[in-house]
């Protein structure tokens, strides 16, 4: 089964051995996983492992392409490093105002675990819970603000792929043990909302578990430790589903993975540099693994008419082995940006 929307329960992170930890807390760190693992956000997941995956578009610019097609990858950036640093972040927004909703008519350890949240996010510790790579497309195929947005102001290219195909090799583990999910991405807030409203309803009682027991300050750690990663976990992986209305236009179709965040553990990733600052990346071999999955190189508006980009296009397929994958021009009327 091809696993389009799924973390197949990989333990992403080593908490504290709680070797003290009352078996009834044990078991109800245990059934708060099984939990999140069910319930309307893995109904939700369902319906996006349902759907048939739509044809799919990277936009690039010229020397994108040329990249693309020479090395064969594309490009998996961190999550926490994406060209808009708010796409995470707006999500952990989200998920506080309902900690603060919650604790406002819940019991006051609800209070005091937001307020520990709070600390974790402030001091920077949700980047170390786990690494979170992702590679975007779209489903739209032809679309102007994106030509602009991603693809030189129309002078650079769009790829196009099957996404089936794509998705069954990305799928495949290489490197290490990783988690995969392709989706498409989904910008209504009240939806994401509800599935925090979810997680943090079946964490309040475990919140409250401990209050009034006989427990050592190390014990108390080794179980808030759990707890929290545990939670936190859910919740960026339900947050990578969802982003900004703003920014709904787009259409995104991402690709993500998942690894593990032992202690001490690094992931294997290569290093790029965005003007002053590296980005951590990965890499799917598409063209070794899946070169039957690229359908076209769409040529952008601006460069339509141009002798030079399309026979440039031709020119690097034909080089990567790819003779059968068509060059065809935009259909989009160009318009530059006025100045």
């Amino acid at each position: 089964m091809l696993a389009r929307a799924g973390t197949h329960n990989l333990p992403l992170v080593k908490p504290p051995d709680p070797k003290l930890l009352p078996a009834d807390l044990k078991a109800a760190l245990g059934d708060f996983t099984s939990d999140v693992e069910g319930g309307p956000f893995q109904d939700y997941l369902a319906t996006l492992e349902a759907q048939a995956p739509p044809p799919i578009f990277h936009y690039t610019r010229d020397g994108g392409l040329k990249g693309i097609l020479e090395s064969g990858a594309l490009w998996l950036t961190d999550a926490f490093q994406l060209n808009d640093p708010t796409e995470l972040t707006h999500g952990v927004k989200l998920l506080d105002d309902v900690l603060v909703e919650a604790g406002a008519n819940g019991p006051s350890e609800l209070r005091v675990f937001r307020d520990r949240m709070k600390r974790f996010v402030d001091d920077g510790g949700v980047p170390k819970v786990a690494h979170y790579f992702v590679v975007s497309f779209s489903v739209l195929g032809d679309d102007l603000p994106q030509w602009r947005s991603y693809a030189d102001d129309g002078r650079g290219f769009a790829l196009e792929f099957e996404a089936g195909k794509l998705e069954r090799a990305f799928a495949q583990p290489r490197g290490g043990p990783f988690n995969t999910a392709t989706f498409p991405v989904s910008y209504d807030e009240q939806q994401i909302a509800g599935f925090y409203r979810e997680l943090v309803q079946l964490v309040a009682p475990l919140v409250s578990l401990p209050h009034q027991r006989r427990m050592t300050e190390e014990d108390l750690r080794a179980y808030f430790f759990d707890l929290e990663m545990r939670f936190t976990l859910a919740a960026l992986y339900r947050n990578l589903f969802f982003k900004h209305p703003a920014y709904s236009s787009e259409r995104e179709y991402r690709f993500l993975q998942i690894h593990q965040a032992f202690a001490g553990k690094e992931v294997d990733a290569q290093l790029r540099h965005r003007g002053e600052e590296l980005v951590r990346y990965r890499t799917l071999d598409w063209l070794a693994q899946a070169p039957q999955a690229l359908n076209a190189v769409i040529v952008g508006p601006a460069s339509v008419g141009l002798p030079g980009p399309a026979l440039r296009a031709r020119e690097w397929l034909d080089a990567a082995g790819l003779p059968d994958v068509p060059v065809r021009n935009s259909a989009v009327p160009y318009r530059a940006f006025e100045t």
